[in-house]
């Protein structure tokens, strides 16, 4: 709702499969994904996209305390739960302005 606001078009998929689905579907430039998916977990989803749509840029979404290297996950930056809208809005805004992630 926050991203829609700020003028994104906002695509939702509830399920690592589903959220494949809609990158197949839709041009899609920055994913968001939780750390803990239903069918999946976000690691796996992240592999995935990298192999498929290497030009897409990752943020994962994470409540875990621990740090998680993005490097060794392979994803442009990780966020931890909560996070407030404007750190969001703001992290969106840099990963668009990165290009693609395969440059």
């Amino acid at each position: 709702m926050v991203l829609e606001q700020c003028g994104y078009h906002v695509l939702q998929a509830n399920s690592g499969a589903e959220g494949l689905r809609l990158l197949r579907s839709e041009r899609v430039h920055v994913a968001i994904i939780d750390f803990w998916l239903p069918d999946m977990d976000g690691a796996e989803l992240v592999r995935e996209i990298r192999r498929q749509f290497p030009e897409v840029r990752i943020a994962l979404l994470t409540g875990s305390t621990e740090y998680l290297d993005p490097k060794e996950l392979n994803v442009d930056v990780v966020l931890s739960k909560p996070i407030l809208p404007e750190a969001l809005q703001e992290i969106v805004r840099e990963l668009l302005q990165r290009g693609s992630a395969a440059a």
